[in-house]
């Protein structure tokens, strides 16, 4: 039942309502009295264009909605909520402008046990087309589903496709059929964020715990190469310190020394 009822957390309260909604929640809880209001907004993202943006809002009670605000004309409306207790939305970011990636976290008792399940799910902007973004759940699942899956890259450009890190859990206990799943670890998978589109990348391996995306690792290893130069080039510099004019005085952050000519300090 438990696996039943957590193939995605967000079905409960994504499609948006008709709860009320205030983007700054007043409360006279004691909790709140004593330690604070909750934050008026949260994981913020910028879409693609630059001409939305989103965020998470609080709601009375602990709930949370997510809004898509337009920055040219500050118009703002609501497009999904979270349940209450211990469902929480996290963040949703633009796939395109148009399509959202969101983060559900949920903790739940089963039988005195926390279990802690985290869903990604795909929506509008409007609040409709919602997908799941990890494997199907299934009755005969080997074990409990807590973690479906983690985007590694947003694949700017791609209209709409998303990388994703994805656990697969295979079947249990399925009899009577040779379609059982067998699929087992995390896996990479380029996934249509509209259609669930799925094109395997990298198969699956139960000694991995995570990737990273190869094109995200260029773009890191280039920022160190610049650094790499950088050093260098201020290396050589010190060899000069004394002759040629060039002193040394420290950077506008106080930490790394440069040297400058002399009509340059001031």
């Amino acid at each position: 039942m438990l696996r039943q009822r957590y193939w995605m957390l967000a079905v409960v309260a994504a499609a948006w309502g008709s709860c009320a909604v205030g983007q700054t929640v007043k409360t006279s809880d004691l909790e709140a009295a004593l330690f604070g209001s909750r934050e008026s907004a949260i994981g913020i993202h910028l879409s693609p264009s630059g001409t939305f943006v989103s965020y998470i809002a609080p709601t009375a009670g602990g709930g949370a909605v997510a809004f898509v605000a337009n920055v040219q004309t500050g118009e703002s409306k609501p497009f999904l909520s979270s349940g209450k207790g211990s469902e929480k939305l996290r963040w949703c970011a633009f796939v395109t402008d148009q399509r959202l990636v969101c983060r559900y976290t949920a903790i739940v008792d089963d039988a005195g046990l926390l279990l802690g399940f985290q869903r990604l799910i795909a929506i509008n902007s409007d609040g409709s087309g919602m997908k799941e973004l990890g494997q199907q759940s299934s009755f005969y699942d080997a074990t409990i589903r807590q973690f479906d899956g983690q985007i590694i890259d947003w694949l700017p450009g791609s209209g709409g496709s998303v990388l994703i890190a994805r656990e697969y859990i295979p079947e249990a206990g399925k009899m009577g059929t040779r379609l059982v799943r067998s699929k087992s670890g995390v896996a990479v998978d380029r996934v249509d964020t509209l259609t669930l589109k799925v094109t395997p990348v990298e198969g699956a391996k139960r000694d991995v715990d995570a990737y990273m995306s190869e094109r995200l690792l260029e773009r890191t290893d280039s920022d160190q190469e610049r650094r790499r130069r950088l050093l260098e080039r201020r290396a050589r510099q010190s060899a000069t310190d004394g002759h040629g004019g060039c002193r040394r005085r420290p950077d506008a952050h106080g930490q790394d020394e440069i040297l400058l000519p002399d009509d340059q300090l001031q």
